[in-house]
């Protein structure tokens, strides 16, 4: 996947998460409001859709996206990126 694509994959979890889309793609729940168990970096990272196939399941936008999302914010744990603006994340 090119780093475009991950920039975009990453700015529509941004935005889901700071309810800038609208409410039918506002589909994103972070880990910490799905449940209390206080886990290792629960509370940014969102929670993977279910994917019920290879195709449609692990290569759609919503899992691609999420993934990236979860990647970024375990790399830079002290940034809180959810309350950042999109060019500061981008510039990371």
């Amino acid at each position: 996947m090119s780093d475009q694509i991950k920039i975009h994959n990453f700015c529509f979890v941004h935005d889901s998460i700071n309810n800038k889309l609208p409410t039918v793609l506002n589909t994103f729940k972070k880990t910490s409001d799905v449940h209390s168990y206080n886990t290792q970096g629960s509370l940014f990272n969102v929670q993977l859709p279910t994917a019920r196939t290879a195709v449609f399941g692990i290569h759609s936008i919503r899992y691609e996206s999420a993934t990236i999302w979860n990647i970024f914010v375990n790399q830079f744990p002290n940034d809180h990126l959810h309350t950042k603006s999109k060019a500061l994340c981008k510039a990371l």
